[in-house]
């Protein structure tokens, strides 16, 4: 499936966000979803959120993504304000996670993994996102090229 990609913004007042996500820092910004990328792989798979926070902020739902070890970056979905804690692969996230690594990794093709089991996302450019792979956590992308 293809996916039309969207631009971030500069979010106004990120400390809300962080707080509600138990983070330190990050670098926050928005589409429809707020987008918080920190440091590493780590953060992202410790991550254990106020969902009640959460689902204060606005935009439909928090997306936080890292620089991955095997895969380009690692994210987690939250949508607590939609109905969904937690989805495993959220397509419409990396319609916005594609072209914002692509400016920070200076690629056009990326590879993105979720940080849970259900598949991996792969972006063409940075113009349209590609579903690489299915709700089956067996189906992966080969890791990123140099």
């Amino acid at each position: 499936m293809d996916f039309p990609a969207k631009l971030v913004e500069p979010m106004a007042d990120p400390e809300p966000v962080l707080a509600a996500l138990g983070v330190a820092q990050g670098d926050v910004v928005m589409t429809d979803d707020i987008v918080v990328a920190v440091d590493n792989e780590a953060i992202v798979a410790a991550l254990a959120p106020d969902m009640a926070k959460l689902a204060a902020l606005p935009g439909r739902g928090v997306v936080v993504t890292a620089p991955g070890r095997e895969f380009d970056f690692v994210s987690r979905w939250f949508g607590p304000k939609v109905g969904v804690e937690e989805d495993p692969v959220t397509g419409s996230a990396h319609t916005t996670l594609a072209p914002y690594w692509a400016g920070r990794l200076g690629k056009t093709g990326r590879s993105g993994h979720p940080h849970r089991p259900g598949g991996a996302l792969s972006a063409r450019d940075d113009s349209v996102l590609r579903r690489a792979a299915h709700a089956d956590s067996t189906t992966h992308e080969p890791p990123r090229s140099a």
